[in-house]
């Protein structure tokens, strides 16, 4: 049996090979343009390993503090969110049209400035491993305020450590007890 991860890569490589063929078919009298969006197709395999790998780490990571599946998840899936909103800002400046069914010059520039802006701020938040990116510390901080340790949750902690410490004193008094009588 074989893991989301690998369907997920598996589905990359298809749709990276099916759009280096497609472009290399419709440009093929511009072969400039043929290695600039051939790069950004490949890049963009890369970029799905480095997301995949983000998740898979920072899943372990956080499953090893919390020991629950679900907890584990929460912060790589918002700090992963938080690419893709970062993205879709810059991104959506390439969707805007001068003029409404109609795409102009000025359109197609727009988009294309979008897309390698977009490629730029993906190797970057690459480069600092996510987390480490400023336009994703909010993200970060905003996960860490709403599962922060409040002193309630504290007091609970210390009180529950105070139980097992006094269950755990009377235990070995009662060992302690057995074996004088055992010797």
């Amino acid at each position: 049996m074989r893991g989301l991860r690998y369907e997920i890569t598996r589905g990359v490589d298809h749709e990276v090979n099916q759009t280096t063929e497609w472009i290399r078919a419709q440009l093929k009298h511009h072969p400039e343009a043929v290695l600039v969006f051939t790069i950004l197709v490949l890049d963009s395999k890369q970029h799905w390993m480095a997301i995949s790998s983000f998740l898979t780490n920072q899943r372990g990571i956080c499953m090893q503090q919390s020991d629950d599946e679900a907890e584990a998840w929460v912060y790589p899936c918002e700090v992963i969110k938080g690419v893709f909103m970062e993205l879709h800002r810059v991104r959506s400046v390439g969707a805007m049209r001068s003029k409404l069914g109609r795409l102009t010059l000025d359109d197609a520039a727009r988009m294309m400035w979008a897309v390698l802006r977009c490629h730029q701020l993906m190797n970057s938040f690459i480069d600092l491993k996510f987390t480490r990116h400023p336009k994703l510390s909010g993200y970060s901080l905003s996960h860490l305020f709403r599962h922060r340790l409040t002193p309630k949750n504290l007091d609970s902690m210390k009180a529950q450590l105070s139980q097992f410490q006094r269950e755990m004193t009377t235990f070995n008094a009662k060992l302690a007890k057995k074996e004088d009588r055992g010797a």
